[in-house]
């Protein structure tokens, strides 16, 4: 069994609106939806929950029957961060589903809207073969430390994307440090077998300049 969690339950201040960010409309839908039609159209998701803003449960469901008719289900995520959001989502799997050890769960921001079948379904084989596996692309663009006044070598360094997956077996209820993603909050080793190649495309709406990206790209 394979599970999707969304993750669509921050604020998005830097996009400066009075809602959270998945609810924000453009192209005629909210941010939220166009990240979650590629995983409802992707048959190798059973289920699909989406994680919600306490405070716009309801907006969340009305505006996804207005655009998916398949059966999704919705959690309350939380405005403290993403990963408390995180384990509110597998919290919901949990009491909700029988999970056995090696069910998948893919995780994914929702303001990654440029997400398509290919890299869903790359990290879903990857994480039957490995347990676990991230996206990631590599860095074209020169990194200069200020602090030490020198350029870093970026051969070995990737930036990370979404999805992030894992097999249950690996699921822990509680960060062992300070994390920004999945896997640092699992204390899960990257190594090269477990990342699969995403797309430049595939880059997380954060303010007014990436939703004009995102139109350019589209």
């Amino acid at each position: 069994m394979t599970y999707c969690l969304i993750l669509a339950a921050g604020i998005g201040e830097r996009l400066k609106k009075n809602i959270p960010k998945a609810l924000v409309t453009f192209n005629k839908k909210p941010i939220f939806i166009h990240s979650l039609l590629a995983f409802v159209k992707n048959k190798n998701i059973n289920k699909i929950i989406v994680v919600c803003h306490p405070k716009y449960l309801d907006s969340y469901r009305k505006l996804t029957k207005k655009f998916i008719k398949t059966n999704l289900y919705f959690c309350e995520g939380s405005i403290k961060g993403r990963q408390e959001s995180l384990k509110n989502g597998m919290e919901f799997i949990k009491q909700n589903f029988k999970l056995n050890l090696t069910d998948i769960i893919v995780t994914h921001d929702c303001a990654r809207i440029n997400v398509n079948s290919t890299i869903i379904n790359n990290t879903i084989n990857l994480t039957k073969k490995t347990g676990y596996s991230t996206v990631a692309i590599k860095l074209n663009d020169s990194l200069f430390d200020l602090n030490k006044n020198r350029y870093i070598n970026r051969d070995c360094k990737l930036l990370i994307q979404t999805p992030q997956s894992f097999q249950y077996k690996y699921w822990k209820n509680k960060s062992v440090g300070k994390s920004t993603d999945l896997f640092s909050y699992l204390n899960l080793k990257i190594t090269k077998k477990n990342i699969t190649t995403g797309s430049c495309n595939n880059f997380k709406i954060t303010n007014k300049e990436d939703l004009l990206a995102f139109n350019k790209v589209n």
